[in-house]
């Protein structure tokens, strides 16, 4: 496939204007044009498909009023926002974490199966970043953590060939030990995070994360 490349702030055009569904939920977005569509459809297989974007100034998902489950919300303030995804609008997981997991695997799998926006290299512990309550990257960028992000049946299927594991992995093994108790059923991995300041990040940034006091 060629790489498709896509301006990172498009001119906003009412006209190329989307209503998507994520979940219940009904949120705009601005298609990105033909290019883009014929590169996701060639790429899935599938015709008609389109590549939606969301302008700054475009309405967005409030995550503290609109479909977010209560057990979610204990570290989301007003004017946290997202649009596309499930929750936040970032996840951030640590190369060491996915380490833990597959030693329990018998077949390893890759980050992509868990789909961060941001990989963290560090030397602490695995699933440290359970107990972090803020981010910093560079010199600018600050990242309040809200929750650990429980993770679905999505992470079982690979990414190359788009077919499911048959025997539901990493999803089941990650079951024994990485569920929290009065968190639901499903294991978690990574940490949703909501953007206090923005910044340009780049590979290589130093990251200091802050502990929970609670």
């Amino acid at each position: 496939m060629p790489t498709l490349r896509l301006p990172k702030c498009p001119k906003i055009d009412r006209r190329r204007f989307f209503e998507c569904r994520v979940w219940d939920l009904t949120v705009p977005g601005m298609d990105c044009g033909e290019e883009a569509s014929r590169w996701a459809s060639d790429f899935l297989g599938k015709e008609n498909l389109h590549m939606v974007f969301s302008a700054p100034n475009m309405k967005k998902k409030v995550i503290t009023e609109e479909g977010v489950p209560p057990l979610w919300t204990d570290l989301v303030q007003q004017g946290d926002e997202s649009i596309f995804s499930d929750f936040a609008s970032y996840l951030v997981t640590t190369d060491q974490s996915l380490e833990a997991v597959n030693k329990r695997l018998d077949k390893p799998v890759s980050m992509r199966n868990f789909r961060p926006n941001i990989v963290i290299d560090t030397t602490m512990e695995a699933f440290d970043e359970d107990f972090w309550g803020e981010l910093k990257f560079g010199e600018n960028g600050y990242m309040r953590c809200l929750q650990p992000c429980p993770r679905c049946l999505v992470t079982t299927v690979d990414r190359d060939t788009g077919k499911r594991d048959p025997s539901f992995e990493p999803h089941k093994t990650m079951k024994k030990f990485r569920c929290k108790p009065g968190r639901g059923v499903d294991p978690f991995f990574g940490i949703n995070a909501s953007v206090d300041f923005p910044a340009d990040v780049r590979v290589g940034d130093p990251v200091y994360a802050r502990y929970r006091t609670n």
